[in-house]
């Protein structure tokens, strides 16, 4: 097992491990003081330390540009596959000392020209929109759009234009606001657009960067509309973080519904510094709920810290993508030292006094 604890520097576990498993002694020690149950969970320590410093990091443009101060998501499995299906943001109003939800009032949508599926030649216009509401007036912006072929990027953009104009001279939203172009893309045939709504909008996902392959780009979105100063990579650092804290197995669990939320509080001893509490609510569907709650602290000096640690006690510098292997001795003592920090560390972050209710 490998980690990147921070930046380049990587600690290794895996040979020590392996060395243990091979031994026809199985409570073989590693310089007569690890089992291979200590090096486990001396890994996990490890794993934990790079995620919370990753999860601090994703928080720092919202703690320091927003007044966002919880962030609760909503994770179900279902029958194949599970995402996060609800997003609530909440700030912390100092006069009635609760956290007050920040509503959303934008709908984001994305006409775009697509070939059928199993229909290679044939092509349509599809448009998605994030207010469910919508889909009566979808199918009316979609006739506008005219005849759907494999078009240039030129023919594409002539297109939409001609069509859009005629839909929005010709007939009133259900909201009564007008659809604003944000983006054309003409070589992906995509055009992303939003509009303000008289009623609130819930936010049913995350921004997304499209870095895995299992969900497309959604940086159309609507929290980037409300907050952004916030990048899309943060949110998908947040989701990405979330998805570590469930139990395996959870994306595939009809009925199983999951609590993820993340509290942003100042640290009174910093101007600028903020722990992040991450609470997780854990039900799955078995023949009956079972349910399950954790909490972890992390704070957002954690990595200069860190990084300050390896370069002064360490004499390694974060960055030179050092290895440190756990079977070598000399690489081990630097281990031990690291892992004595960070556990110093991590106890001191979970006493930090928790945010108001």
């Amino acid at each position: 097992m490998k980690n990147t604890i921070i930046d380049k520097l990587v600690i290794d576990t895996s040979t020590a491990s392996s060395k243990i498993y091979k031994s026809k002694n199985k409570d073989l020690k590693i310089g007569d003081i690890y089992s291979s149950d200590d090096i486990w969970n001396i890994n996990l320590d490890f794993e934990r330390l790079s995620t919370g410093i990753k999860l601090a990091d994703n928080f720092n443009h919202m703690f320091n540009t927003t007044n966002i101060r919880k962030v609760e998501l909503e994770v179900n499995g279902s029958g194949d596959s599970g995402s996060v299906d609800s997003v609530v943001v909440s700030e912390y109003c100092d006069v009635s000392e609760k956290y007050v939800q920040l509503h959303n009032y934008y709908a984001v949508g994305t006409m775009k020209l697509e070939e059928e599926y199993n229909n290679e030649g044939k092509y349509r216009w599809k448009m998605d929109s994030s207010n469910w509401a919508d889909h009566n007036e979808e199918r009316s912006f979609v006739k506008t759009m005219g005849e759907a072929y494999n078009m240039s990027p030129t023919e594409f953009f002539d297109a939409f234009t001609d069509g859009f104009k005629t839909y929005t001279d010709n007939s009133d939203t259900l909201s009564g606001n007008r659809w604003i172009v944000k983006n054309i893309n003409t070589s992906n045939k995509t055009v992303d657009m939003y509009r303000t709504c008289d009623k609130k909008q819930p936010y049913r996902n995350l921004p997304w960067d499209g870095s895995s392959l299992y969900r497309d780009n959604t940086s159309n979105h609507a929290l980037l509309l409300n907050h952004p100063s916030v990048p899309v990579a943060n949110w998908s650092g947040i989701e990405e973080h979330a998805y570590t804290q469930l139990n395996g197995g959870w994306e595939l669990n009809e009925g199983s519904t999951n609590t993820l939320l993340y509290t942003i509080i100042p640290d009174e001893s910093s101007e600028d510094g903020f722990y992040v509490e991450c609470d997780v609510e854990l039900n799955q569907y078995v023949m009956e709920t079972q349910t399950s709650t954790k909490a972890h602290v992390f704070k957002s000096d954690t990595s200069s810290k860190v990084r300050k640690f390896v370069k002064e006690e360490l004499k390694i510098s974060a960055y030179e993508g050092k290895t440190l292997d756990f079977s070598l001795k000399n690489d081990r003592s630097k281990i031990e030292r690291l892992h004595q920090y960070i556990t110093t560390i991590n106890t001191s972050n979970n006493e930090a006094a928790r945010g108001p209710e």
